[in-house]
């Protein structure tokens, strides 16, 4: 019997379809037509060509979610009665119990004949049994699974051993990646074509899906035929005969080879032999044969063939070309590949609005095979993005080619030489530049290979290579010529070349090597992947790993030419650490000291003159600033002077502060306190006490030097400079220094410099708090047209599950006690309530186990239930502790917070240390479409705290914490589930000494004196927008160094939010509720509007709403408050008692714990 699971095989859309062709073959001659979704009104199926009024509704429901069915059926019986119907028909997937069947039937009575009216999953399977509905399988192939057993059924007489495994290999292959192939359109005509006429010869392009189309032609014979298979390459095609019987389906893949070509033009006997094969096929009742053939053979061959052989061709073609897939049919098989390779759920949901996705659909070289090549490459790269995958698919699709060992081999030594120096290079590359390369490279390459090289051919050989191989181009900038490589195949292929049968060049290549980046771009003495992230045509892969003979000549050519290898490149190439030409020795010399350190392991004796060299490189510097100050060293070294310092501190004879110091008296720009950044992983006390000494003229200084930095990359033309810049590095910047990054202030800066800030923030977890309502328009809710493919990605998209009704399901279970405490909002029960797999199993927990679940925390019945969820399991806590945490390190660099099922498999193997099926870790781990996600996040909280409960070092203990609040916006729930899971150390080495840390830093000799050092813990400093019309002041940027303390304030229940203090300064932009919680005093408010519009210096900015100029005033409360005049002000506005009153509650509840000091 039939059990196909529709709700995994099919789409919305396609079920939808399939309901409708059951409906024609059992309601005949009634015919139904769907609706496009989201234009029905909810109505998925309607009939045509009756009188009567027959509407329909088909659903692809999660398995045993029949509550679902029923909460939604209620609304549609709504709907019958306005729209008056005679008849209403349901089709969902999931098999109905017969009492559910019943109370369908009734909530619809009046407007179903019978029960028929009511189609689930096992009806739809028994129709599929029966001989009318066969047809439907060639529609809806996907239906038709492969499986093994199926296979080795069909397999069975297949004695001769070859065919055997070639057989196998074939058809193991589509079980393999049947999730990849899609029902295209042509699909059901082929098959029809084929039971029809016996034989079809499938003809087109490389890689459009032939081969693919056979598979899926095969798959159904197998299922539906019960057809033996057997596949032949292209040199079997002369035995297609011997093995010709009854109930078999033939392959023959490139039947006519190209080899083939030139004999049947010569030779009549293939054609009579071709002639021959295809009527005995035709006399068997049930064989058949398919005939795979690249296009432009059969259109040579047809050239010279005789009449019988041209009809028989004609008539049984059938071209596979891409123009002739539909557009669903192309984004489905595109679809279908991100889905077998397991990307990431961002990758799908960025294509809805974007037109890289409608050029690679609709480019020239566009085809599933070059897609499938390219993802192949693609996911061994480290650094991975839906925006950069999409970026260099389209890049790779403009001169895709595969196979160029031939090609290759019959090119000349000089040809062959020019080839493998452009990729040691890394293209493009000047065209003198590569004829000195070659010149150094040709006479030891000569002489150690006995090669035939002339130099004196070096032009010849070039302009033929330019037929295929190389673009040569003239750069009108740089006034000369450069040469790169037409295709990424010919990059691939010599790399690996170089690897293997080409190994020996690598000597006389890298001994007379004239540039650095020859030297390091495809070697290395360690597995390594390849950076070539810039080149228009990217080489993917790993770098050559050198022998020791080789290492040993890669050192000497390092050390010897060390001054004056520089590199070749115009342009410079950021991810792959390739300065250009330009740069001097200096500018360069720390990269290649960098260089040299990573590739040369200085730990081991042989290579103690790599150690003693860079240290005198080092050393050289460290004499120059001691005399001439200025910079340690040049601007582009300075990226790379903290790894070299990490590496060879223990032989420097400075200190870590001085060498902090140093650093830091030598930035000249922005990006180099990114570089001073990395010390505090280097250097991490004294890196820390420098940062808390220094860091308001730190923050001070990088502020000028963003707008220095803009003026001088504009003023460059600098814009590969500029765009990292304004893209990445200010927003980073802000994070690692704590400043604030508003909206005015980078629309300030766009507006002064005409630059824009594509900074690009992760999309934020569900949050049980409401945001406040605002009447302002925003300026984003304009609506982005749609592309006409999006309601096909949708498709392939989750979302949540509809109508899940917590309350009836426990009615269903007579959970009365349950639906008590859910009605009464228990947060047990509410927080859990979303998710139905994990709500059911809660609720089954509980009253198995009876569970009080009154009194208990959500914490307190994590743990219960983990305790019975590891033991009901058999996996060990600790194991899934760390499993969670893991988990959640990666969840939250994911913009959708999911994950893949490779990567959780990955996960899982790490912290397990075994293989461990997913199916086991639910319901804490859910799918999630075809990826997964925690169920809660109050698993993630619980598993935080249960691992941070068991640290044994306060440090890490408090990063933690502060890390967790940054990246969960500042769910204060983590420190109530800290707290249940070690009161005494969240109090004891984060609550506490955080209050003390505040209590410490307050002078409690005055008021004044209180109020000044409380601004000072927190630096203070906003920017106001003056609205001289209205004289009032709005906030436009503000920053402060401790908003963590924010939480822990609201966790001891203290109000508190550090943008309080700018309510003291905006006039008549607070509710009467918040001027009574601040003491603000409306008219004191105003004598500070006075003070500040005549004693606080103003800059003038465009603003970015209507363009019109607009006065901001700077303030730093803490130089603000100084002023004897000032601090008087402030304490009449009410700023000095709400700090006062702020300071009294937190001493209060810091001496609520009995057991610690009291203040």
């Amino acid at each position: 019997m039939n059990n196909f699971d529709f709700h995994n095989l099919l789409a919305p859309t396609e079920f939808e379809t399939f309901c409708t062709h059951v409906l024609e073959i059992r309601e005949n001659p009634i015919k139904f037509t769907t609706y496009r979704r989201g234009r029905d009104g909810g109505i998925d199926i309607k009939s045509t060509n009756t009188q009567e009024k027959i509407i329909g509704q088909c659903k692809l429901y999660i398995p045993q979610n029949e509550r679902g069915l029923i909460n939604n059926l209620k609304k549609e019986l709504l709907k019958c009665k306005r729209l008056k119907l005679d008849r209403y028909i349901i089709c969902v997937n999931i098999n109905l119990s017969v009492s559910l069947s019943k109370e369908i039937l009734e909530l619809f009575k009046g407007y179903k004949r019978c029960e028929e009216d009511i189609i689930d999953g096992q009806k739809l399977n028994k129709y599929l049994e029966q001989p009318a509905y066969e047809y439907l399988f060639k529609i809806y192939s996907k239906l038709l699974v492969p499986n093994l057993k199926a296979v080795e059924i069909a397999l069975e007489k297949v004695i001769n051993r070859k065919f055997y495994n070639i057989s196998r290999t074939f058809l193991l292959d589509l079980i393999d990646k049947h999730k990849l192939y899609h029902n295209t359109e042509q699909l059901q005509h082929l098959i029809q074509k084929l039971e029809e006429d016996k034989v079809i010869i499938l003809s087109g392009n490389p890689g459009v899906g032939k081969t693919t189309t056979a598979k899926m032609i095969a798959n159904y014979f197998i299922n539906r035929k019960k057809s033996e298979v057997f596949y032949l390459g292209e040199n079997d095609y002369a035995e297609t005969t011997s093995v010709l019987e009854n109930n078999r389906l033939i392959i023959v893949d490139d039947f006519w080879g190209q080899n083939f070509s030139p004999k049947i033009k010569d030779n009549s006997t293939y054609e009579r032999e071709f002639v021959s094969l295809i009527n005995n096929f035709k006399s068997f009742d049930n064989s058949y044969l398919i005939l795979i053939s690249r296009e432009y053979i059969l259109k040579d061959i047809l050239k010279n063939a005789e009449l019988e052989t041209e009809h028989i061709v004609r008539d049984n073609k059938y071209i596979i070309q891409l123009k002739d897939y539909s557009k669903e049919d192309k984004v489905k098989i595109f679809l279908n590949h991100l889905i077998f390779y397991d990307f990431e759920l961002a990758y799908l949901e960025s294509l809805s609005y974007s037109d890289e996705f409608e050029h690679i659909l609709n480019h020239k070289n566009y085809s599933p095979r070059i897609l499938e090549i390219f993802i192949k490459r693609y996911k061994i790269e480290v650094y991975q993005s839906s925006y950069d995958f999409y970026d260099k698919l389209h890049k790779y699709l403009d001169n895709p080619i595969e196979y160029w060992t031939q090609a290759f081999k019959k090119l000349s030594p000089n040809a062959q030489l020019i080839l493998l120096v452009l990729l040691i290079t890394s293209d493009p590359m000047n065209s003198e530049d590569l004829r000195n390369s070659f010149n150094s490279v040709q006479e030891d390459a000569r002489n150690y290979l006995n090669l035939k090289i002339n130099p004196q051919e070096f032009e010849t050989e070039l302009k033929k290579l330019e037929e295929f191989y190389i673009f040569i181009e003239k750069d009108e900038f740089y006034n000369t010529f450069y040469i790169k490589f037409q295709s990424p195949g010919i990059k691939d292929y010599l790399l690996e070349y170089l690897r293997t049968d080409g190994y020996l060049w690598i000597k006389p290549i890298i001994k007379n090597a004239i540039f650095f980046n020859q030297l390091t771009f495809i070697f290395s003495t360690e597995k390594e992947k390849i950076s070539d992230y810039e080149s228009d045509i990217v080489l993917y892969g790993e770098k050559i790993v050198l022998n020791e003979s080789l290492k040993k000549e890669l050192k000497n050519k390092i050390l010897t030419e060390f001054e004056t290898l520089q590199f070749s490149n115009y342009e410079e190439r950021e991810f792959s650490d390739q300065l250009t030409k330009f740069y001097t020795k200096n500018e360069t010399k720390y990269l290649k000291l960098h260089t040299i350190s990573r590739l040369l392991n200085i730990d081991i004796l042989n290579n103690k003159d790599v150690k003693e060299f860079v240290l005198s490189q080092i050393s050289k510097d460290f004499e120059r600033f001691k005399i001439n100050k200025g910079k340690i060293v040049e601007h582009h070294s300075m990226i790379y002077f903290p790894s070299i310092i990490k590496r060879f501190f223990p032989y420097l004879n400075f200190t870590k502060n001085e060498i902090l110091t140093i650093f830091y008296e030598s930035i000249t720009f922005a990006i180099e306190y990114d570089y001073f950044y990395d010390f505090k992983e280097i250097f991490p006390i004294e890196f820390n006490y420098f940062y808390t000494s220094n860091i308001l003229n730190i923050r001070k200084h990088i502020k000028e030097l963003i707008e220095d930095d803009i003026d001088y990359y504009l003023w460059e033309d600098n814009d590969l400079e500029l765009d990292t810049f304004t893209s990445f590095t200010i927003e980073e910047l802000s994070k690692k220094y704590k400043f604030r990054l508003s909206t005015k202030y980078l629309k300030n800066l766009e507006n002064t410099f005409d630059i824009k800030f594509p900074f690009k923030h992760k999309e934020k977890r569900k949050s049980k708090i409401k945001s406040k309502k605002t009447n302002k328009p925003s300026k984003t809710n304009k609506k982005l047209k749609p592309k006409p493919y999006q309601a096909i990605i949708e498709e392939y998209l989750p979302t949540e599950e509809d109508n899940y009704d917590s309350i009836s399901y426990l009615k269903e279970k007579k959970y009365t006690n349950l639906i008590s405490a859910l009605k009464a909002g228990n947060n047990i029960l509410v927080s859990f309530a979303d998710n139905k797999i994990l709500f059911e199993n809660i609720c089954e927990f509980i009253i198995s186990k009876k569970i009080e679940i009154n009194g208990l925390s959500t914490f307190e019945f994590i743990e219960l239930y983990i305790s019975y969820f590891t033991t009901e399991k058999g996996i060990s806590r600790v194991h899934l502790t760390n499993f969670i945490c893991d988990l959640y390190k990666h969840l939250e660099q994911s913009n959708h917070y999911s994950i893949t099922k490779s990567k959780l498999k990955a996960i899982i193997k790490n912290t397990f240390g075994f293989e461990l099926e997913i199916e086991i870790l639910s319901p804490i781990i859910t799918p999630y479409k075809q990826w997964y996600k925690l169920s809660t996040t109050n698993f993630e909280k619980y598993f935080i705290a249960k691992k941070l409960s068991t640290a044994d070092n306060s440090e890490i203990y408090k990063k933690e914490i502060l890390d967790y609040l940054m990246d969960s916006f500042d769910d204060i729930e983590i420190l109530d589930f800290l707290q249940t899971a070690d009161k005494s150390k969240l109090w004891n080495w984060f609550i506490n000494p955080e209050i003390d840390r505040l209590l410490k830093t307050i002078d409690f000799t005055d008021d004044k004196s209180i109020a000044l050092s409380f601004i000072n813990f927190f630096q203070i400093e906003f920017e106001l927008s003056w609205n001289r019309k209205e004289r009032t002041l709005e906030i436009w940027s503000s920053s402060n160094s401790e908003s963590h303390f924010e939480n822990i304030f609201q966790f001891i229940n203290i109000e508190f939010f550090i943008s309080d203090f700018e309510s003291y300064f905006e006039i008549g932009m607070q509710t009467n509720e918040t001027h009574k919680r601040l003491f603000i005093n409306i008219n004191s408010q105003k004598d500070i509007y006075s003070v500040l519009i005549k004693t606080i210096p103003s800059k003038t900015v465009n603003s970015w709403l209507n363009n019109e100029q607009e006065t901001i005033f700077e303030i730093k409360l803490s130089d603000f408050i100084t002023s004897s005049n000032n601090y008087q002000l402030l304490e009449d506005v009410g700023l000095v008692k709400y700090i006062k009153q702020i300071l009294q509650n937190v001493k209060y509840a810091r001496t609520a714990n009995s057991s610690l000091a009291k203040w």
